[in-house]
């Protein structure tokens, strides 16, 4: 079972970098054409592929997402167990004591780097808004402002069958309550 997760865990893993990765493409190319004076951008082509991207990662959240949820509560759930195992103390040695500490170590960075690399989904769509407030307004086109309105509003993430999104706030809330 703990080899099937690890699995499911580093694909889906793989999954979130690939659509990162989509989106730091599109985000570089936006980039460059700001940096150009935003003369000659094609605002329509743009935003068709922001939304064919969103609709990738929508797509790819309603097929994965059963795995994201059983490898984030199962993690969660193996951080409680280790967490209740070393409320009670076991006279077995040093060696016990430093695989306990080993082991659960790893659990937790396992489990929030799968968190962050789904996280940054959500970080990457986002990152255009800032690039276009930058674009001045030329003529009576609005399009680089209906594209960033669209971008603020349009919540792009990896989700546990839609029970939460993974972002950076949903890693600090959990943080949290551990604490």
């Amino acid at each position: 079972m703990r080899g099937k997760l690890l699995i499911e865990a580093f694909f889906g893993t793989q999954v979130a970098i690939g659509l990162t990765e989509r989106y730091q493409a599109v985000n570089e190319h936006v980039s460059e054409l700001i940096k150009s004076n935003c003369q000659p951008i094609n605002w329509s082509r743009l935003k068709t592929h922001y939304e064919m991207l969103s609709d990738l990662v929508r797509e790819t959240d309603r097929v994965i997402s059963p795995l994201i949820l059983l490898c984030i509560s199962s993690n969660i759930y193996s951080i409680c167990i280790y967490l209740l195992g070393g409320l009670v103390p076991i006279q077995d040695g040093i060696f016990n004591a430093i695989y306990f500490f080993g082991a659960f170590g790893l659990l937790v960075i396992k489990t929030i780097a799968v968190i962050l690399f789904a996280a940054r989904i959500n970080d990457e769509s986002k990152k255009p808004i800032l690039l276009l407030s930058k674009c001045p307004v030329q003529g009576p086109t609005f399009e680089p402002q209906w594209l960033q309105i669209q971008l603020s509003v349009d919540d792009v993430a990896l989700t546990a069958m839609n029970f939460f999104p993974i972002t950076r706030k949903f890693l600090i809330t959990v943080l949290y309550d551990f604490y």
